[in-house]
């Protein structure tokens, strides 16, 4: 047991040392030494255990020189940090109650309304966009996704483009012995399964099953262990089983603003909606089902849970907006469809 505190002890003095290392090079940074700037960005993007401690400790000031680097990674850093949360780091001694030893704990706490730096929706925008504008190294797609998956932006975009640029000009028989490409084809599997809304991906099974089996006839092809870690998660899949899915429906509701014209054609088409598959009249609501609404707007059917619930009432409110009230199971997914089945207009969700 001795012999166990004193490694743990070394590992954490050696760590500790490192994190010094990097706090001492981030400062010298800061004071305009250039020389030191691409060594603590690669630190920062290093895939490690003190990866989040590097990364907390960055501030506001770190967002000049970072952009001034020019360098994508750097960017997408930038464009994380102007959403992702800080952490607080610290020990806590307590005393083993078998041995009586004293033992340290690393404990890691959420410091919430903290991002890294001051969110600028322009300056997000345009990082965004030169983000996805830039013509990707294989060997960065995957860092790239996961620092914009930090984010409100749509992550998929980047996987879609990689996925046409691939298509285009790697010959079919190299795309079945890519890792990266199988990679592709898991995410896109993902989507489908699970649901992306915010990125315009609804849940479809058959394009779920077929990305899954892609995925997995690389992986089988190539023995590549960086993706399917988890297997295919179709092969257990029975769409029967929604049959049986509890029902757990939340009264929500949602107001739209925007243009005057675009919010006559959403009153126009739900006017519509319920007098061919609601109740108009009904003094309870106009119960026009929402898968409904999900295929009329954007043309998906889906028999998903996640989808089910209805619309029940239309307000028009003294300040200009319009106020839909729906009985929902998943309240996060309307505001997606109504923004993309209406572009122009913004939604704010109010739970019951």
């Amino acid at each position: 047991m001795e012999e166990n505190n004193i490694q743990e002890t070394q590992h954490r003095d050696a760590q500790q040392m490192r994190v010094d290392e990097f706090a001492a090079m981030l400062g010298q940074v800061r004071q305009g030494n250039k020389d030191l700037a691409s060594q603590v960005l690669n630190a920062l993007l290093e895939d490690g255990d003190l990866q989040g401690k590097f990364l907390d400790m960055l501030e506001a000031e770190d967002k000049q020189w970072l952009l001034a680097l020019d360098n994508l990674k750097a960017d997408c850093i930038v464009l994380a940090g102007m959403y992702r949360e800080k952490y607080r780091y610290y020990d806590e001694l307590f005393t083993d109650e078998d041995t009586g030893e004293e033992v340290v704990i690393e404990r890691t706490e959420l410091v919430e309304g903290t991002s890294w730096f001051e969110r600028d929706k322009n300056e997000a925008r345009a990082l965004y966009g030169k983000i996805c504008a830039a013509d990707l190294p294989d060997a960065d797609v995957r860092m790239v996704v996961d620092w914009v998956d930090a984010t409100p932006f749509n992550e998929m975009a980047i996987v879609e483009k990689k996925k046409r640029q691939m298509e285009e000009q790697v010959p079919a028989y190299e795309l079945g012995l890519s890792p990266l490409y199988g990679w592709i084809c898991e995410v896109l599997g993902d989507a489908y399964y699970y649901g992306e809304e915010h990125c315009g991906y609804y849940i479809d099974i058959a394009k779920a099953r077929e990305y899954y089996a892609k995925a997995q006839e690389i992986k089988h092809a190539t023995g590549d262990e960086t993706f399917m870690l988890w297997g295919n998660p179709m092969e257990d899949f029975d769409e029967k089983d929604w049959e049986d899915y509890e029902r757990c429906s939340l009264t929500c509701h949602y107001s739209l603003s925007g243009p005057a014209q675009v919010l006559d054609k959403v009153r126009a088409t739900i006017d519509k909606l319920t007098e061919k598959y609601g109740m108009p009249g009904n003094e309870f609501g106009r119960y026009v089902p929402t898968p409904i609404l999900l295929q009329v707007l954007l043309g998906i059917k889906s028999k998903a849970p996640n989808y089910w619930g209805n619309l029940l009432f239309m307000e028009d409110q003294p300040d200009g907006t319009l106020s839909l009230t729906m009985e929902v199971e998943q309240t996060y997914v309307w505001p997606h469809v109504l923004e993309q089945g209406f572009p122009g207009i913004e939604v704010e969700t109010e739970k019951e």
